[in-house]
């Protein structure tokens, strides 16, 4: 997809690594917040395979960026990069479970678990924006480094 918009000239190659990376962090960034409001858990269920899929559009951004920055280099920016990018996937199955105790989450509690999850999803949207912002500000597909 992001070939072709660049084939037909609609966009420039940086405006098409930041539309595919802003695009694939915030639609699964709605669809998160959505999940702690759906109706009911087939409904919640859909919005986060939603999430995930559209999230796949994230490698039109990112991955192809590492080699247009830097050919030398790619590899350890990358490694730098995925580092960074662990980091949330580490701190949230703690902060999570500090949220859902926190509210008094329990299998009797459905309301207190809603509430916490929402939260936490909330705070998801928080840095999946974090993250298109800064994208979206500082990313460049020129060469940046030999």
């Amino acid at each position: 997809c992001a070939d072709w918009v660049l084939s037909k000239g609609f966009l420039s190659r940086t405006n098409v690594r930041k539309f595919f990376m802003i695009f694939s962090l915030m639609l699964p960034a709605c669809c998160l917040v959505l999940c702690g409001y759906a109706a009911n858990w087939k409904d919640a269920v859909g919005l986060m395979i939603l999430s995930m899929g559209i999230s796949g559009f994230s490698h039109a951004g990112f991955s192809a960026n590492y080699l247009e920055i830097s050919c030398t280099l790619s590899g350890m920016l990358m490694g730098i990069g995925n580092t960074f990018a662990t980091l949330p996937g580490m701190v949230s199955p703690v902060l999570t479970g500090m949220i859902v105790d926190s509210h008094g989450c329990s299998e009797g509690h459905v309301f207190a678990c809603q509430m916490a999850y929402r939260t936490v999803f909330w705070i998801a949207f928080g840095v999946y924006t974090f993250g298109s912002l800064f994208y979206g500000i500082v990313a460049t597909s020129e060469r940046v480094l030999p």
